[in-house]
């Protein structure tokens, strides 16, 4: 009979191993809009939810933060583009459209759940903070950013300056340890976290710190998406309630959830 080797790794872990080894080799040479990351959204996009659950962990988060570099890297290029250029606008920038049909909805969902609210804090902004951009720019808001990457906040806030937006902000910050009281309405950014356990820092800090009655708008995944994006956990809820949580799109890596912070969050029961 002839040898038979059986493989130790399934077919989809090699697929998947291959797509991050492509895409570090395009971070390598910058090649930026090389279909791999394209790939690598479509494979959270089409894979069935159970095969997220045998997906080995390193692997997943080397899967993120790939991801993460060419989402950052991407940014980073446009934003500088725009800074550079004496002729083009933020609207010139390929994502907007996305992003102005995002902020619209995020918009919508504020005027519902907190129609008096005018300040927000927009946490894990990156070099081209498109949300906060559109949100203060084009809806009124009052808005500050924090990131924990000091070059991201440097390249925002020349973005900032030069668009003259006069109420918008950035500091470079850490969520995890950030004092949340002074902001009616927080939102994250998918990436604000790569895993689990950080996005749960953040989200306890915010439990911890924030005013109640305080609106935060985040973004959760579900299924294979969580190869991109992890998920939001409710361990660290708290006096944190879900009020809202839309069902993932079939075209879409995250999905919004809707909390707020109890009236009673910083109060102890009387014994």
């Amino acid at each position: 009979m002839p040898d038979f080797q059986p493989s130790l790794r399934c077919p989809t872990c090699l697929r998947l191993e291959a797509l991050v080894k492509n895409a570090h080799a395009a971070l390598d040479v910058e090649d930026l809009e090389n279909p791999v990351f394209e790939e690598l959204v479509s494979f959270a996009l089409t894979h069935e939810d159970h095969e997220f659950y045998h997906l080995d962990g390193d692997l997943i988060q080397r899967v993120r933060q790939v991801f993460f570099q060419h989402t950052f890297a991407l940014e980073n290029a446009w934003s500088h583009r725009l800074l550079r250029s004496e002729s083009m606008t933020f609207k010139d920038y390929p994502q907007y459209p996305i992003y102005t049909q995002l902020c619209e909805h995020l918009h919508q969902k504020i005027q519902q759940h907190a129609p008096l609210a005018n300040l927000f804090l927009f946490v894990g902004g990156g070099p081209l903070p498109s949300t906060a951009l559109i949100l203060a720019n084009e809806k009124g808001y009052k808005g500050h950013i924090i990131d924990s990457h000091s070059q991201a906040c440097t390249c925002s806030g020349c973005l900032i300056k030069k668009l003259g937006i006069k109420n918008l902000s950035v500091e470079t910050a850490c969520g995890c340890h950030f004092g949340y009281e002074h902001f009616p309405i927080i939102i994250l950014a998918a990436q604000a976290g790569l895993d689990e356990k950080t996005k749960d820092l953040i989200i306890a800090r915010i439990e911890k710190t924030a005013r109640p009655n305080t609106l935060i708008l985040l973004r959760s995944s579900k299924g294979v998406r969580r190869l991109l994006y992890p998920e939001v956990r409710r361990t660290n809820f708290g006096s944190l309630k879900v009020i809202e949580e839309e069902s993932p799109e079939k075209d879409t890596l995250s999905h919004l959830v809707i909390l707020r912070k109890s009236e009673y969050g910083h109060q102890k029961l009387a014994c």
